[in-house]
């Protein structure tokens, strides 16, 4: 039976082990939904606002790859790459937690309506804010590194030079995480992101395989995809 609003404190059984392990861990938790998703293997997808149709099937692609071998997965309910890997994840019958910069009850952006009931009804919503609080500047940082601790691998897909999604792979860099980046054209602006992360040491996403090796239960539950 799913549950209201709920609180989660360190030293709760629910509390995530891996968020436990970042910097600066939360204090205080409010969650919404599936509870047991925030415990399992997790791969954080995300990207810019502003994206491409590359950047979406790239997307699909990392989303593809991680539901493939049963992981969660997490992103930030944000327009753009966020929505399209939350989306997929639920589309292709996985499983995805969506990090608000938010309190639940709170619809942001307003556009992602129909996907907050989806992710709330089929997946969870997890965030430091308590119900009702309204997202402010500071908040989405907070929330960033959030998305990168609750994961084993970040995967950025489409970043521009100065995206949000950066400070979510550094977060994951200072947690100790593995950061992947989806390579893309060197003209393009929502690639400068992606290809400097590669270019300054980390491993590019190319295939499911890029993943699947730097999964400690990769379960080789590999599901072929037709199309994108």
């Amino acid at each position: 039976e799913r549950m209201g609003v709920v609180p989660i404190f360190p030293g709760d059984a629910t509390y995530p082990a891996l968020l436990a392990d970042i910097p600066d861990p939360p204090r205080l938790l409010f969650a919404f939904g599936d509870l047991a998703l925030a415990s399992r293997q997790a791969v954080a997808g995300v990207g810019s606002r502003s994206h491409t149709d590359y950047g979406i099937h790239a997307c699909r692609a990392v989303v593809d790859a991680a539901v493939g071998v049963g992981a969660v997965v997490v992103s930030g309910m944000a327009r753009g790459i966020d929505a399209e890997a939350h989306t997929r994840a639920l589309d292709d019958g996985g499983d995805t937690i969506g990090i608000l910069g938010n309190g639940i009850g709170v619809i942001y952006p307003a556009a992602n309506r129909a996907l907050y009931d989806r992710v709330a009804r089929d997946g969870l919503l997890l965030t430091e804010m308590p119900p009702g609080e309204r997202p402010r500047v500071y908040t989405f940082p907070h929330r960033n590194r959030l998305i990168a601790g609750l994961a084993t691998v970040t995967i950025v897909i489409e970043a521009a030079r100065t995206s949000g999604s950066l400070i979510t792979a550094t977060a994951a860099l200072d947690a100790g995480r593995e950061v992947l980046a989806v390579p893309g054209p060197i003209t393009a602006d929502t690639s400068q992101g992606t290809n400097a992360l590669i270019r300054d040491g980390s491993a590019p996403f190319l295939t499911g395989e890029d993943l699947w090796s730097r999964l400690p239960d990769s379960r080789c539950r590999r599901l072929p995809r037709s199309g994108t």
